[in-house]
């Protein structure tokens, strides 16, 4: 909820100024992205405890891709795997692809597409609470309209 409201802010900031974007920071990554480089994601060393997208790799530069910049053996600082990185494993729960990269879908980890770590992971299980909770506050901002709408409604009178 708080990342949406942020980007409708945002949104907001950057269409009432379109005459001045030449003035915003693009060199400044916000969130670990970095307008000015495709919208990269930061990772590595440079930006602790951030992975990349499945079946991306973390450079030694510290940003996400698949490239063999991003991937190959001495470019690679983490999720890459196999000989492509020199024999290096990917996380726990992760499968190594036959090119090298670790992900936890079928493309990575089904016999034929994977060459290390092959364990197929469980199926995900999604939770329902957040809709529970959207239902619910819903449901309890219903109520109230209604009742502020029909409180002082004659109907109602008589059960008071």
């Amino acid at each position: 909820m708080k990342l949406a409201l942020l980007v409708l802010f945002l949104l907001k900031l950057v269409l009432a100024n379109e005459d001045e974007l030449h003035i915003l920071p693009f060199e400044l990554p916000i969130f670990g992205i970095n307008a000015s480089t495709g919208n990269q994601v930061r990772c590595g060393k440079q930006n602790p405890g951030v992975k990349c997208l499945n079946g991306m790799c973390c450079s030694v530069y510290g940003w996400c891709g698949n490239t063999q910049e991003h991937c190959a053996s001495g470019h690679c600082e983490s999720q890459c795997c196999g000989w492509q990185a020199d024999g290096r494993l990917c996380s726990t729960g992760e499968c190594c692809s036959n090119d090298g990269k670790c992900g936890t879908t079928s493309k990575y980890c089904a016999p034929s597409n994977c060459q290390s770590q092959c364990e197929t992971p469980p199926a995900s299980h999604s939770s329902s609470s957040p809709l529970l909770v959207g239902l619910f506050i819903f449901l309890i901002v219903v109520a109230l309209v209604f009742y502020r709408r029909f409180a002082n409604s004659p109907m109602f009178s008589s059960l008071s």
